[in-house]
């Protein structure tokens, strides 16, 4: 089996057993139309202040400030959705130009006899990491982009890894559904287990994928569920192996967005979560930019140096992109039929992500796509993206091709004809 099969099969089963709520959507609503009945509401005592003020200005100052500290609900101040939110993006798909299908048909590696399953990309090395299916074992593997070779990192179960993880020099991953992390050296060969913990699947834990790490700045950082109810954001130190807490509750896993670690949190109560920044060098507590501070429906998340990505949780928003440029303090969102959107990876301004029936390249200047059948995967970091093609799927062991597609070497996707 594959290791997208495993992950797709694996996260349905978490949306059968744990679906969205249905009142999600009503709740937002609901919650717009306070925010409008408070701005409605200040500007009315506004005027009533004025009129006061005009009668007599004694009386006019006492009454605004009785109503300012007792009756008025603070307006906030950052800006509205209306304010920060693009309209709608029909994404369309079309064929891929004539040198993506070049790239994608020049094979930097063949894997003859293996199943392998792109999970992480070294562009400094050109070498792409992921699960190898043999006809006599399972490993973790690297493989060269430049020759081809294929060398085992470390066994790997029969179910193959939940997700992965390559940055500075380390590799990470977890089986699905185990919080179970082996990290890596690449320059070394030393494989350390960070953490160890139950299946999160049951009613003890909390489900879902939550404990997917990121590395950078000399550390890793995960979210490890700890109760039913509960979970930790913990950052483990590369140097020297110590372990903090840097937040605790309904958390959710970290990604890098900007110069800042990202998270989030859904607070006791709250109808949905909300997002949490750090420094991603200090990893002090800095606001979030205007835009991203109030609750919202979130379910995958990714991030890169330019944008922070998200889709609703299953059920409610996941037929929405939700796009944020963070130097233009704009989100975006965009929109498709016969997409299912999940799992987000960004390479520069494409976003790419692998669904239950195809996988799928978007450059988000345009809203122009491309699909990629299956079986295969897609794998994204910065300017690259790994498409793995299969022979065979299951545990029919095969051939498996591996292309190397570079962006911004590439002509733009499009023209959409439909």
């Amino acid at each position: 089996m594959t290791i997208r099969e495993d992950v797709r099969e694996y996260f349905e089963r978490e949306a059968q057993r744990n679906p969205a709520s249905p009142s999600l959507r009503a709740s937002a609503l609901a919650q717009a139309r306070g925010q409008a009945v408070e701005r409605r509401n200040f500007q009315w005592i506004t005027g009533a202040v004025a009129i006061l003020l005009a009668m007599a200005i004694i009386a006019g100052l006492l009454a605004a400030n009785a109503l300012r500290h007792k009756n008025v609900a603070p307006v906030p101040t950052h800006a509205s959705p209306s304010q920060t939110v693009a309209a709608p993006t029909q994404l369309c798909f079309t064929a891929p130009p004539a040198d993506w299908a070049t790239a994608m048909a020049n094979v930097a590696a063949t894997l003859a006899g293996t199943n392998f399953a792109a999970g992480a990309i070294d562009e400094q090395d050109g070498v792409v990491y992921g699960g190898a299916w043999t006809g006599s074992r399972t490993i973790i593997a690297s493989v060269a982009l430049s020759t081809g070779k294929m060398t085992a990192v470390a066994p790997m179960s029969a179910s193959g890894f939940g997700w992965m993880t390559y940055a500075d020099g380390w590799l990470v991953w977890a089986e699905p559904g185990v919080v179970d992390l082996q990290l890596w050296n690449a320059g070394t060969h030393e494989i350390r287990q960070v953490a160890t913990g139950p299946q999160l699947e049951g009613t003890v834990y909390l489900t879902g994928s939550r404990s997917n790490a990121v590395i950078g700045h000399g550390y890793m950082a995960w979210s490890q569920a700890v109760s039913s109810t509960s979970a930790e954001l913990r950052v483990y130190e590369l140097a020297t192996g110590h372990v903090t807490i840097l937040d605790s509750g309904d958390v959710g896993s970290p990604v890098f967005a900007g110069a800042d670690l990202v998270w989030t949190k859904r607070d006791a109560g709250a109808a949905h979560p909300r997002f949490v920044f750090a420094d991603a060098t200090t990893l002090q507590p800095v606001a979030p930019p205007a835009e991203l501070r109030d609750p919202r429906d979130i379910g995958s998340v990714a991030g890169s140096p330019d944008r922070l990505v998200w889709t609703g949780t299953p059920g409610s928003g996941n037929g929405t992109w939700f796009v944020d440029d963070l130097a233009a303090a704009t989100i975006r969102t965009y929109i498709a039929s016969g997409h299912y959107f999940q799992f987000p990876q960004l390479a520069g301004p494409y976003l790419v992500w692998f669904g239950a029936d195809k996988n799928s390249i978007v450059d988000l200047r345009s809203g122009i796509g491309i699909d990629l059948p299956l079986p295969g995967g897609v794998e994204a970091a910065g300017d690259t993206i790994v498409v793995d093609r299969p022979s065979s799927v299951k545990a029919n062991v095969g051939r498996t091709d591996v292309s190397v597609l570079h962006p911004s070497q590439l002509s733009p996707l499009g023209p959409c004809t439909a």
